[in-house]
């Protein structure tokens, strides 16, 4: 049967791919396609109730790096230094902030490479899709920002921010208001309606605003090299793997400009996928790797990063009119 691709509308020669469920070991079976046109990986058929796929230990749903921060005095103190690093990359210069963005792990000086100087101020409207139970928003406040919103349809209920900011239980189509940087940080490929998502987050969007989505992107070396066992396919949450092509003609039929990529794949584009590969799922804890081969995947990843062939980038979107 023809396929027709559901980004560009593409219907020759669309490729599929039989993919498993593979981070609960569910390893239920689902039908990719990938057009050669815009190249965008996509989920055929969505199941009608997704949420086998999304329960509670589902990671989104955890709160474990601020919980954490306080159990230890270690641990608060790392905690501590992440909060510095942020301020510092925002704006408010820190010799904290600057030490641990120069000499602490990549933790401190890449984790948040999406949010460079200059993007927001600290009284910024920010809203963030997809933020489940808010641990990078809590974080945010704990730095000094001030308008915090986030939007979720899988949490519980509605949730307040420890400095008063919101997060509702709601899809993102009944959200109203005007941020001035609306982040999605792997929640988009989860969206069964891409293209009505960004015209609804143009609405959002003000005038000089910045949209930033963070997704893997299927035009990587981790596709070409694992396929099938590429592990940030994720069947069947992640809906759309883009490709750098794919996005940017998305973005271009609803009204948005990409102003630049920045790929910040991780090492797990090598372990995961190695870890798929020989059949073990994502929640069996064997240790496959050794810390000097775990140090290799960091390198390596560093490199297609550098060479935008990792699985993982950061766009960068404004209003066309601007």
């Amino acid at each position: 049967m023809e396929y027709e691709c559901k980004i560009c509308g593409n219907t020759e020669n669309n490729a599929p791919y039989i993919i498993k469920e593979m981070m609960f070991g569910l390893r239920h079976e689902f039908v990719y396609v990938k057009c050669p046109a815009c190249g965008c990986l996509q989920l055929t058929h969505i199941p009608e109730d997704m949420s086998a796929y999304y329960p509670a230990a589902y990671y989104s749903f955890g709160n474990s790096a601020t919980q954490g921060s306080r159990k230890s005095l270690k641990a608060r103190f790392s905690y501590y230094l992440m909060r510095c690093a942020l301020r510092h990359q925002v704006g408010k210069t820190n010799l904290s902030g600057w030490l641990a963005r120069k000499y602490k792990p990549e933790y401190y000086r890449d984790f948040y490479a999406w949010l460079p100087e200059g993007l927001v101020r600290f009284d910024s409207r920010l809203l963030d899709v997809g933020c489940g139970s808010g641990e990078l928003l809590n974080i945010l406040a704990d730095c000094g920002f001030s308008e915090l919103t986030g939007v979720d349809p899988y949490i519980a209920s509605d949730i307040t921010l420890k400095n008063g900011g919101k997060i509702y239980k709601k899809k993102i189509f009944d959200l109203e208001g005007t941020y001035d940087l609306i982040m999605l940080h792997h929640s988009f490929e989860h969206m069964a309606h891409p293209s009505r998502v960004l015209a609804k987050l143009g609405r959002l969007l003000a005038g000089n605003g910045t949209l930033l989505i963070r997704i893997p992107v299927a035009d990587c070396y981790a596709w070409r090299k694992y396929g099938t066992d590429w592990f940030e396919i994720d069947a069947p949450r992640h809906f759309f793997l883009h490709t750098v092509k794919s996005l940017d003609y998305l973005a271009g039929k609803n009204g948005f400009k990409l102003e630049r990529v920045v790929y910040d794949s991780q090492f797990h584009q090598i372990a995961i996928s190695e870890k798929y590969l020989r059949g073990y799922t994502f929640t069996e804890n064997v240790a496959l790797f050794t810390e000097k081969e775990i140090r290799g995947f960091k390198a390596f990843s560093a490199r297609l990063n550098a060479a935008a062939d990792g699985d993982r980038a950061c766009f960068y979107l404004k209003h066309l009119t601007i």
